[in-house]
């Protein structure tokens, strides 16, 4: 099968017709090297697409080449119903006990998903994005604002250098009182992971290489969260 979903020898019939205006089977199977019986059956197959139309003059029966664009919308139409198979698809991955993963990758798509993270009802945070805090500046501080606007209950463990602890100062007086953070004295703590209703989000925000990864299932999420809360009990609060 071809990209659009006809066998070879019935894209050969369509562009020999196509070239051949209103035309006999016998003279498409001679050009195409197709034997009759064979370029019938394909025939039929680019009738039912809408690619071919059949015409009777005189009893005699004849073949005509439809406009090539309907091979466009077919392929639009046939687009929108594999998105929405698998829009269905990925609903239902929750009730097989498999996890939905996606991976975003860009500034763009990593943007996005800050705004989806913004809609929640909690967030723990590690941390350690001083160092890229310019680069995504307006969206950590329209997140902070969806913080404040939101009263979102948001714990954030940041790594011990100045200019993480800047950082999250910064983030503080816009968020307000529902927004905590503390240091922790791990060297170990890279760029941003957000645990967020039944979600987790790995970032990677330094070098070129901008993505995040998406995690949806209770079971992951409630491990970070066990992890996270026993690891925020052993620290400060700044």
């Amino acid at each position: 099968m071809n990209s659009f979903g006809l066998s070879e020898k019935s894209l050969n019939l369509y562009k020999a017709a196509i070239g051949s205006g209103v035309t006999t089977v016998a003279h498409l199977s001679q050009i195409t090297n197709i034997k009759r019986p064979t370029a019938y059956i394909q025939l039929q197959e680019l009738i039912t697409r809408g690619l071919v139309e059949k015409i009777q003059i005189n009893k005699k029966t004849y073949f005509k080449a439809c406009d090539p664009k309907i091979l466009l919308e077919q392929v639009a139409l046939d687009q929108i119903t594999i998105e929405s198979l698998s829009d269905t698809y990925q609903k239902n991955l929750s009730h097989l006990g498999k996890p939905q993963v996606r991976v975003l990758e860009g500034i763009t798509h990593v943007r996005e998903l800050y705004k989806e993270i913004g809609s929640s009802k909690s967030l723990r945070v590690w941390s350690n994005i001083g160092g890229v805090y310019h680069i995504f500046e307006d969206t950590y501080i329209q997140l902070a604002e969806m913080i404040n606007e939101r009263q979102i209950n948001t714990k954030e463990i940041i790594a011990d250098n100045k200019s993480s602890i800047r950082y999250a100062k910064h983030v503080r007086q816009i968020s307000g009182s529902t927004y905590k953070f503390k240091t922790s004295p791990s060297k170990d703590i890279e760029n941003d992971t957000i645990i967020f209703d039944n979600c987790v989000a790995i970032f990677r925000l330094q070098e070129k290489n901008v993505f995040a990864i998406r995690i949806e299932d209770v079971s992951i999420s409630n491990t970070f969260k066990s992890i996270f809360d026993a690891s925020w009990s052993n620290l400060k609060e700044r």
